[in-house]
């Protein structure tokens, strides 16, 4: 993965919300994912979890409530963002440095808005190492922006740490896991309301056929 990140290390949160125009609430983007997560996980013991690309720790503050008992880990190139998210969550275990991650341990690997990011030809490599993480019958949850709605690509384009990124659509992201040696337990477009609540979670996945949402994810399976 690229490290591009730093100079937004101590202004990412802002500029979020400014290219979101969301007020500055831009929690609920991070929250839904985390939610979306534990129901597909619910049954399931969790013992650690990673945060794969993780930034500036946004999403790691509600892992650790969503997971209490887990251990937590994140892992991203940039060594300010590191530093911020350390400080964000402190019960997380969070390095620059992927030497540091253990193989083969992670029941639940999370790569939110990532591969985008990343090179074309450095998305195979990076793919598999997520999947190298997975202890056996551990799932890895990609999210990423679907570039088939107007308004992602709309807020996409005013972003400011997308600027030379390019959106991923969802069947490419299948086959770099199938590449990585990963099977598919889920793979559904999601975020059509920007709203949270049960019922508002029951109709978005009523709707994960349908091309349309904001997002999308793809559940992988070890």
């Amino acid at each position: 993965m690229p490290v591009e990140f730093d100079p937004y290390a101590d202004t990412y949160d802002r500029m979020l919300a400014e290219s979101l125009g969301a007020g500055g609430d831009v929690d609920r983007f991070a929250v839904y994912k985390i939610d979306e997560i534990a129901y597909r996980l619910r049954g399931r013991p969790i013992r650690r979890v990673l945060d794969f690309g993780c930034g500036v720790g946004r999403s790691l503050p509600f892992i650790a409530t969503t997971f209490p008992t887990a251990e937590l880990w994140g892992f991203d190139p940039s060594v300010d963002c590191v530093e911020v998210a350390r400080k964000r969550e402190s019960s997380a275990l969070v390095t620059a440095d992927w030497n540091d991650i253990p193989a083969g341990q992670f029941d639940c690997v999370v790569a939110a808005n990532v591969f985008h990011h990343i090179t074309a030809e450095a998305r195979e490599r990076e793919m598999r190492r997520c999947a190298d993480t997975l202890s056996s019958g551990g799932s890895l949850f990609v999210f990423e922006h679907n570039p088939l709605n107007p308004m992602t690509r709309h807020v996409f384009e005013r972003c400011p740490f997308d600027r030379g990124a390019t959106m991923i659509r969802r069947r490419e992201i299948l086959r770099l896991g199938a590449a990585a040696g990963l099977g598919v337990r889920l793979a559904a477009f999601t975020l059509f309301i920007p709203f949270r609540g049960k019922l508002v979670a029951s109709f978005q996945r009523c709707l994960g056929w349908l091309p349309l949402g904001a997002q999308y994810y793809v559940q992988f399976v070890r």
